[in-house]
């Protein structure tokens, strides 16, 4: 089994990321690129009395590890190899790899993964070498999370300051060492950053699918296309909000597992009080025009951003 740790254990407990007196085949996986970045960066340039050379998965065949890693001879290259996005690695490396045994010797062979991948699995089961995950944080973890990204990049957030940037970002590896490096560039020396510096050069870019949810049906239509044209360029962001809201109009149009709850929580009280203010064809068509724009979303296509700005700007104040 692989080291499981989250990063700021990780961190702690390693001087190094991967062990320098430990030669063969390591397996790195991470979270995300951002994480992946800090520990990659502490990985020495010089191993095994040769350097340390990055390649992409893509870049990876099994003719590349027929000549490079298992020929051995006199004149064989001691440098070892950092192979990153590994989850991308082709089918045939994968099968060369889980059945035919390396030369590696001293160099060492890294396969770095930023994405869940069965392949990491795979190698670690066959390989026998040694295998690190750091994993991604809990729910109720992310504050420690971002205070692994401002330790790491050497930004002083006050309390308030922190507890507004958690609420205002999404919580992730990206939103926080995005957020971060720019808050940065803004920080003097022995003070710390105060809410209102991130209130004003961060703003408020996180989703919050219910209260959009209930801007909607609430028929704030300008303030539900605001927000969304505030995030016009978050494809992902966009699809997930797309796809919440076809779920969410349909509960209000079949409220009868709603109403069979012995105890009705919030979201299902406000489902039933969507349901007095809403037509069944007016939610139908609303579900159809989330569906329309969630494919959009999903092919990246920037006539979702025109027709967006259009709602909004079509939707009275």
């Amino acid at each position: 089994m692989p080291s499981k740790q989250f990063p700021w254990e990780f961190i702690k407990s390693h001087k190094e990321t991967i062990d320098v007196k430990k030669p063969g085949m390591w397996g790195l996986h991470f979270p995300d690129i951002y994480c992946e970045r800090v520990f990659i960066d502490r990985i020495p340039r010089q191993l095994g009395g040769g350097v340390l050379h990055t390649l992409h998965a893509s870049d990876i065949n099994v003719d590349w590890l027929e000549n490079t890693i298992n020929t051995v001879d006199f004149f064989s290259s001691q440098d070892s190899y950092l192979i990153i996005e590994s989850q991308n690695l082709s089918t045939a490396v994968v099968k060369f790899l889980t059945e035919k045994k390396l030369t590696i010797e001293d160099r060492f062979l890294i396969f770095s993964f930023n994405k869940s991948s069965t392949i990491f699995d795979k190698l670690e089961k066959a390989s026998g070498g040694n295998f690190v995950k750091v994993e991604s944080p809990k729910f109720w973890e992310f504050n420690k999370y971002l205070d692994f990204f401002t330790d790491i990049l050497g930004v002083d957030l006050s309390s308030d300051a922190k507890n507004y940037l958690l609420s205002s970002v999404e919580s992730d590896g990206a939103s926080f060492f995005n957020a971060l490096n720019i808050l940065k560039l803004y920080q003097e020396d022995g003070m710390a950053i105060q809410a209102a510096t991130v209130k004003e050069l961060i703003g408020q870019t996180k989703i919050d699918n219910f209260e959009l949810a209930n801007m909607f049906c609430a028929k704030g239509f300008r303030g539900f296309f605001g927000r969304l044209v505030q995030i016009e360029d978050d494809y992902d962001g966009l699809r997930g909000v797309f796809s919440f809201m076809q779920s969410h109009l349909f509960k209000i149009i079949d409220t009868s597992q709603t109403e069979a709850k012995p105890r009705q929580s919030q979201y299902d009280r406000a489902i039933m009080q969507a349901k007095r203010v809403w037509q069944k064809d007016d939610l139908v068509r609303a579900m159809q025009m989330f569906s329309e724009f969630e494919v959009l979303a999903k092919s990246k296509d920037r006539a979702l951003v025109t027709q967006l700005r259009l709602k909004y700007f079509r939707s009275p104040k």
